[in-house]
């Protein structure tokens, strides 16, 4: 099993904001029909995290998978996590702290 040490630390607020911006509008731009929810540690004001900004991005059945195509040349798959044929992780590397 692969095992990684993460280093919780406080994230700056302005870089979280401006790495937030970035990306929905990157997603928002590439998938109209889509609701993003910043979801996880970085979207309570000021807490602690491993450093890394969880977007959940919504579509319609009917669109998931012409949104998965579309996310797909921003974003690489994420292999490590379960997909479905309504589910699917991507990765984009990048640090906040």
């Amino acid at each position: 099993m692969n095992q990684e040490i993460f280093y919780l630390k406080k994230v700056d607020q302005t870089i979280l904001k401006r790495m937030l911006t970035k990306y929905t509008v990157q997603i928002q731009e590439a998938v109209p029909a889509a609701d993003i929810y910043h979801v996880g540690s970085t979207a309570i004001d000021h807490a602690i995290t491993k450093g890394d900004i969880d977007l959940q991005v919504r579509v319609k059945q009917e669109h998931f998978q012409s949104a998965k195509r579309a996310l797909l040349n921003l974003y690489q798959l994420n292999t490590g996590s379960s997909q479905t044929s309504f589910f699917q992780l991507l990765n984009v590397r990048m640090s906040l702290i």
